[in-house]
């Protein structure tokens, strides 16, 4: 392995650094919304009828 493979291997490690973090945020933020679509769903059925 020569310096380039390695900086090329360090870049990318940097990349996979700052990427997963991001990643895993969405991923709990759309767990999240999943959770609670059903309300959304209730909330914009109420709004929407006569009953409001």
């Amino acid at each position: 392995m020569d310096n380039k493979d390695i900086e090329l291997i360090q870049q990318m490690e940097n990349k996979y650094d700052t990427f997963m973090p991001v990643l895993t945020n969405l991923i709990d933020s759309v767990e999240k919304f999943n959770s609670i679509y059903n309300n959304y769903i209730e909330l914009k059925n109420f709004y929407g009828s006569e009953k409001w």
